[in-house]
């Protein structure tokens, strides 16, 4: 019996050396064949990003592909990761690639290594599935054609934005005069202008801002949202009155603030524009503290697609009218003819049977002429309008499609760049400069030189298109610095949402609470007045962007909040009033955008110096003095 004790136990320590040696040899495999296996990588992602970039010039596939092709996202952003990782090592001068080794070397080419290992199981998996594979072959091999004429960024050419030329007015006159005469008129201390999505509401509204504002001792400009909120809207009005750090600082309630903008305003005349407001709740004004009973000095332009809003605020209505034909034809002109004649009678035939599917609606007409191929040929226009004859305008929810139009028929960058703009909230202005850090952050914009000038023709093409209105201005600054600003309309900034919705973001605090976000690649909760950060803390390895823009509630971080996010890109806590960082944010190696604009921090934190990606960096005022150790933060561009 001892005997045979002795065999089994020579057997198992046998099996046990065996299997550590087959261990031992796996885990040196991953290190001799680390450059192998990198460069293995670096060609699989270019393959994959390829495919789905044409995959995504396709209509919307069914839903098994779809899935299918979510894998392959996956595995793509893994691989981008890696890719990205072993590009900051080399910066820092720690190029896992190089033939000499330092121990930290070694460890990184393990880790990455078996990352590595991690990708080819996944693509292995993926393409068993042959029925799918076969369909999306087929995609591509139709594909491949039409991606030799795509639209290609021209670094030659000018990126200035264009300055004034997408201001075109067309049957905008009569209505500001009729506007103006209801003012002076005293029809009603609310009027309210209402119509359709798209028709220019907002527009209308813009114009009589800037005639009359100069007669009123403050002009208030807010800016609604299918969820507002009271709080938030308070310190939109707080921020114009000089009231923004007495409401904020002190977390007042919303009676309270409501009664400090009502004694500021007390006894001085004001106009106030509350732009695109989807429901009305009894009592609206005096919450935000604007009464309209104060002998006449206020005055309250509105915009609504719902008549309710109306009647519970008691407005006087005027009614928005779709533009006449020679006005839509006229407005048609600018955008695809540059404000010419057609160059011949065929292609104006064309043209006008296009701009009847777009039911003299001025956003539908814009868009859908803008997109237009600038052509002479009328049949280049064809197909445009045989798929436009598909889609009748006839309320609200049936533009949407025409926008999905001219949003399909992007470029799958500009796709990419548009759907972003969902990063910001229904606000007035974006300011260029950052958003174009944002594209370069999240990758849509491909690294080398002449980058920045590649992301702001992007922004160029946009406006171009419609999709972005541009403009410049000076900051109020002593140096007057000129910036230059951006914004969309309303109905487009709703398309980025749901499109980004269809591609794993979040925007609402109830799912960002959830632990289920393991695949999620964005959370945008700007504005949404929340009193944490609503953020499980569990893995979300996919994340590459987290807002929490304009909380100002919010006033601390969970310290292991950013150990679940290595891959994070873009991290803005602008407007919340948080004090202090986490040091666990020292460890995002891919972290590029770092916005602390109007934060109560008022030292550059420590962790920032590990922050070895990082572009961008915008810090409160109060953070005055810079430490020596910033210069070691290689990658830093813009510092503000």
């Amino acid at each position: 019996m001892a005997f045979l004790g002795e065999a089994a136990a020579g057997k198992i320590c046998e099996m046990a050396v065996e299997m550590a040696v087959q261990k031992l040899t796996e885990e040196a495999k991953l290190l001799l064949d680390f450059s192998k296996d990198f460069l293995w990588l670096q060609d699989k992602l270019i393959y994959v990003r390829s495919f789905l970039r044409d995959a995504d010039q396709q209509s919307p596939h069914k839903e098994g592909v779809k899935q299918w092709l979510d894998r392959i996202r996956v595995v793509s952003l893994l691989a981008e990761d890696i890719c990205e990782e072993c590009a900051v090592e080399s910066i820092y001068g720690n190029d896992p690639q190089s033939c000499g080794f330092s121990c930290n070397q070694w460890i990184f080419r393990h880790r990455i290594g078996r990352k590595i290992k991690d990708i080819k199981e996944r693509i292995r998996s993926i393409i068993e599935d042959r029925n799918e594979l076969k369909l999306l072959g087929e995609v591509v091999s139709a594909n491949e054609a039409s991606s030799s004429t795509s639209h290609r960024v021209d670094h030659k050419k000018s990126y200035l934005l264009p300055s004034g030329s997408y201001s075109h007015a067309v049957g905008i006159q009569s209505k500001v005069d009729d506007m103006l005469r209801l003012l002076d008129n005293n029809a009603s201390p609310i009027i309210a202008v209402v119509g359709m999505g798209g028709i220019g509401k907002s527009y209308l509204l813009q114009h009589v801002f800037n005639y009359v504002k100069e007669r009123y001792d403050k002009s208030i400009w807010l800016s609604f949202s299918q969820s507002y909120s009271i709080s938030t809207l308070q310190c939109d009005i707080a921020s114009y009155l000089g009231l923004g750090p007495q409401i904020k600082n002190e977390g007042v309630s919303q009676e309270r603030a409501a009664e400090l903008i009502h004694e500021n305003l007390k006894g001085k005349r004001y106009l106030v524009v509350l732009d695109d407001v989807w429901e009305a709740r009894e009592g609206l004004l005096c919450k935000l503290g604007l009464l309209t009973g104060d002998n006449g000095h206020c005055k309250v332009f509105l915009s609504t697609r719902n008549r309710e809003v109306c009647t519970i605020l008691n407005a006087h209505i005027y009614e928005m009218q779709f533009l006449s034909d020679s006005e839509s034809w006229n407005l048609f002109r600018f955008y695809a003819f540059k404000g010419n004649e057609a160059p011949n009678h065929q292609l104006e035939e064309v043209g006008r049977d296009i701009l009847k599917q777009c039911g003299n609606l001025p956003l539908a007409i814009k868009m859908v002429a803008a997109a237009l191929p600038k052509t002479r040929m009328p049949r280049d226009w064809e197909s445009k309008l045989h798929r436009l004859k598909e889609v009748v305008i006839a309320d609200d929810d049936q533009i949407i499609p025409i926008l999905r139009l001219s949003y399909f028929s992007l470029p799958a960058r500009l796709k990419a760049c548009f759907a972003y703009l969902s990063f910001f909230p229904k606000v007035e202005q974006i300011n260029c400069e950052y958003l174009v850090y944002l594209w370069i952050g999240e990758g849509f914009i491909p690294a080398g030189e002449g980058q920045w000038e590649a992301a702001w023709y992007c922004i160029k093409q946009l406006a171009n298109l419609c999709l972005l209105q541009v403009w410049e201005q000076y900051e109020d600054r002593p140096s007057c610095k000129l910036t230059n600003y951006c914004t969309t309309h309303d109905l487009l900034h709703d398309l980025a949402i749901n499109i980004s919705k269809e591609n794993k973001c979040i925007f609402s605090v109830e799912e960002a609470s959830k632990g289920e976000n393991g695949d999620c690649c964005r959370i945008l909760l700007g504005m949404k007045d929340v009193n944490d950060a609503p953020i499980s803390e569990r893995p979300i390895v996919l994340l590459r962007t987290l807002s929490l823009y304009q909380n100002w509630r919010i006033k601390s971080i969970p310290q292991n909040l950013f150990t679940a996010m290595r891959g994070l890109r873009v991290l803005d806590l602008s407007g919340t009033s948080i004090s202090k960082l986490p040091q666990s944010l020292g460890k995002m190696t891919l972290l590029k955008v770092l916005n602390l604009n109007n934060t109560e921090i008022e030292k550059v934190p420590k962790c920032v110096r590990h922050l070895k990606s990082l572009l961008f960096l915008a810090l409160p005022q109060r953070c005055e003095k810079l430490p020596v150790w910033i210069n070691e933060v290689k990658c830093l561009q813009h510092l503000e």
